[in-house]
């Protein structure tokens, strides 16, 4: 689902009006709570108090799912290394960032989910690659388009499963053992897509590596 572009301004305000409701029921069983109450009636607002807040927390999330800013893709990269170097540690492969330099642009767009891109492309080429392996990020610029590249020496996709790689629920066969649900890469290419990018599986070769890559628009 595109939460971006198929979410109408109506739905948007529906979401945005039940907030005032939801404080009032709030406050009424919060109200309610503390006084003497028949034991199954108390209960019952107990109950009812469960489900305003699971509401209002549904709500909290759809908003920030869909909150678009302005963002530093450079430090954000720069964040998701850091949430990665201890993994990446353990398997003594080293993160080669000679060409991730800032770029002049501000991107606009939710900054949460184009982390989490980034976080499970860097945690897949450190889960699938070598002990003491190597894996390249580069950040550049070509024409209207940010593009990063995630370069590794790890395992690589066999030729036949390229064009499976980002279907919902797909593992491939030989790295079953691996773990994984065979989500992430599908759940990263609907978020690029969502912000008017592509991610793509530039190059792969079994036993050698893969190379995924990520344009995204300068300007949304």
């Amino acid at each position: 689902m595109n939460l971006f572009n198929n979410c109408t301004r109506e739905y948007r305000s529906f979401i945005h009006d039940s907030r005032q409701p939801l404080q009032a029921m709030m406050l009424v069983t919060r109200i309610l709570m503390n006084k003497k109450l028949d034991p199954e009636l108390k209960s019952g607002i107990e109950t009812l108090q469960q489900q305003v807040n699971y509401l209002k927390d549904l709500i909290s999330e759809f908003e920030a799912v869909n909150a678009r800013s302005e963002f530093d893709l450079y430090s954000i990269i720069t964040t998701c290394l850091e949430n990665v170097k201890a993994l990446a540690n353990q398997k003594r492969i080293v993160i080669d960032t000679t060409n991730l330099t800032p770029i002049p642009f501000t991107m606009i767009g939710n900054r949460t989910n184009i982390q989490r891109v980034i976080i499970n492309l860097l945690s897949n080429a450190i889960k699938y690659n070598k002990p003491d392996g190597t894996i390249s990020i580069v950040l550049s610029t070509l024409e209207d388009r940010v593009v990063i590249k995630f370069k590794d020496t790890g395992f690589g996709i066999p030729q036949e499963y390229h064009h499976k790689i980002f279907e919902i629920d797909f593992r491939i066969p030989e790295y079953i053992e691996t773990g994984g649900t065979g989500l992430g890469l599908s759940i990263c290419k609907q978020i690029i897509e969502q912000h008017n990018g592509q991610l793509t599986l530039e190059y792969s070769e079994y036993g050698v590596g893969s190379t995924f890559t990520v344009k995204l628009p300068i300007f949304s």
